[in-house]
């Protein structure tokens, strides 16, 4: 099944609050699934309750008067909003065949996209019982008022709904041991590296993105290979007590500092360029062992090699 919709009920709601007089919050705003979704981010992410600073921000345009935050609100995340809605059924027929090219026949593509405004995120995917959702955040500065930012960025979280249909990785936060840690790392690696790696393909010409500008440098492609096999070793001999240590590194280096996207990427680069597009497929349903057995094959250099124990 091939379904996208999008979900602007948030974005709208608040970007009318804004543009209005009202110094009253809109009610239930952070009911909405826009919200709702983000607070489920943050819990799996071990991240702090992402409504407190959205209520900070629209507490801030309430009390201090609206002008200098419409302009930021209303072009950014207003503009933003309607190329979306515009454009979104172009995107989708061009955006599907490129990722079904990637994932094994037959991978449903389905899902909503969610728009939000405040969100600490720029964007995330949330696998549902009953509705895989994309949550993109109108106001974040990485977009840089390019609605081809965001379609690009959409290829990449669909590509993570795709891949859910095969498997799934547990929340950082239920790890308790080094293996679960490991697991959870190679896991990462893998689901942001392929997404990384799609979109990345799919591109438009002159599009600038910063994981592409790391994934294409060789120098910071090494620098991420690094960071991970230290980050591995140092979770190998760790003891209980430095879990909440090696949880906060997981998130700033692999996430924050764009480590698994970039090494990902790159190993899936390798594994089409030297074993061919099917057999990087065939790791989307059998795995992050899988994914990373391919690479090893490849017989990449030293510098570029992830060790595991």
């Amino acid at each position: 099944m091939t379904r996208i919709t999008i979900d602007a009920e948030a974005a709208q709601l608040l970007i009318e609050w804004a543009q209005s007089n009202n110094v009253s919050l809109p009610d239930a705003w952070n009911s909405l699934p826009a919200y709702v979704l983000t607070r489920l981010w943050a819990k799996s992410n071990g991240q702090p309750d992402p409504d407190l600073e959205v209520e900070r921000i629209l507490n801030d345009i309430a009390l201090s008067g609206r002008k200098k935050h419409i302009e930021a609100l209303v072009v950014q995340a207003q503009k933003l909003m309607v190329s979306i809605l515009n454009r979104h059924q172009v995107f989708t027929t061009s955006a599907i065949p490129h990722l079904q090219a990637y994932l094994p026949s037959g991978t449903p593509i389905n899902g909503r996209v969610v728009l939000a405004l405040f969100i600490p995120a720029y964007a995330f995917t949330w696998i549902g019982d009953d509705t895989n959702s994309i949550v993109i955040n109108l106001t974040a500065s990485f977009w840089q008022r390019n609605p081809d930012k965001v379609f690009n960025l959409l290829v990449h979280e669909l590509y993570h709904i795709g891949v859910s249909h095969h498997h799934m990785g547990a929340s950082v936060t239920d790890a308790s041991t080094a293996e679960a840690l490991t697991e959870n790392i190679l896991w990462q690696i893998q689901n942001e590296g392929l997404a990384t790696y799609v979109a990345y393909r799919a591109r438009p010409k002159g599009l600038v993105v910063e994981d592409y500008r790391l994934l294409d440098n060789s120098l910071e492609v090494r620098a991420c290979f690094e960071m991970v096999q230290l980050l591995l070793a140092d979770i190998a001999r760790m003891d209980s007590k430095r879990i909440a240590e090696l949880r906060k590194r997981i998130w700033n280096e692999g996430i924050k500092s764009r480590a698994f996207y970039v090494v990902g990427a790159s190993m899936a680069r390798r594994i089409e360029e030297y074993k061919g597009r099917n057999v990087l497929i065939k790791t989307v349903e059998s795995g992050p062992q899988s994914f990373f057995t391919e690479y090893s094959a490849t017989s990449p250099p030293q510098d570029l090699c992830i060790e595991l124990s």
